[in-house]
């Protein structure tokens, strides 16, 4: 299922494709998958369909890599490394009076806290900020409850120390995007760009939901999701109803 916000009956995807790469245009399109592995198969795909095997310039990105070279002529900052993070992600539990996680002798053991800083890091890819974290604790059991609140503390104080340093990770890099109008920004990165295409996705969060919609809106509407969705077959594809109908939400069509 093809999805878009520019006002047509219907859009050939892979004839789009084919005829800007046939073309030698493929300056003109911008394609964005949801894996490295993914950018690697499509730009080899496109290699071998082009005249004589050779492309000039090939727009592929995740929609992670597109978001820090768009930020990256925003503002600078330090890609988070995993080194890094779990040594801040220590700092950061050792100043919370515990509740949850008190019962260990000590500091917290390195695999838990790992496994917090990967919950983190969803939690900030999906847009969600240790104060609305704290607040949906009230709907907890109590278990539940006092777990959520030390994540909270530990996620806010993590937060912190990564400000200090300008370090972010591709939750904070969405925050920061989002923060901006990143319209100049896309210019100067992909001056040529007419058509964006998204390709095998099943499943974006909220952050990157406006985001795309802020592309949409940069080329005109000329951007169109290949979303793996199908709403005639509910019982497969109910896990992904919530962003289809977000994308509805933001006026993007089938």
């Amino acid at each position: 299922m093809i999805l878009t916000k520019e006002n047509i009956y219907s859009i050939d995807l892979p004839g789009l494709i084919d005829e800007k790469i046939k073309s030698t245009h493929t300056d003109e399109l911008l394609i964005i998958v949801p894996t490295n592995r993914k950018l690697r198969a499509v730009k080899k795909e496109i290699i071998d369909l082009s005249p004589g095997q050779t492309v000039a310039k090939i727009n592929i990105e995740t929609i992670s890599t597109l978001s820090q070279k768009l930020l990256e002529s925003i503002e600078s900052f330090i890609p988070l490394s995993e080194a890094a993070s779990s040594v801040l992600i220590k700092h950061a539990s050792e100043s919370v009076k515990l509740k949850y996680f008190v019962n260990y002798r000590g500091s917290i053991p390195n695999g838990t806290l790992d496994r917090i800083k990967n919950v983190i890091s969803e939690y900030k890819r999906h847009g969600i900020t240790p104060e609305k974290l704290l607040s949906e604790t009230e709907k907890l059991e109590a278990s539940e409850k006092i777990k959520a609140e030390d994540i909270a503390e530990i996620y806010f104080n993590y937060k912190k120390l990564t400000s200090k340093i300008n370090a972010l990770e591709i939750g904070d890099v969405y925050e920061k995007l989002l923060e901006n109008d990143f319209t100049n920004s896309f210019y100067q990165n992909y001056a040529e760009v007419k058509n964006i295409v998204l390709l095998g996705f099943d499943q974006f969060s909220i952050p990157e939901i406006r985001i795309i919609n802020k592309l949409s809106e940069i080329v005109g509407n000329k951007l169109y999701v290949d979303f793996d969705y199908y709403n005639s077959n509910s019982l497969i594809f109910s896990h992904l109803e919530e962003t289809y109908s977000l994308l509805e939400q933001y006026g993007f069509i089938k």
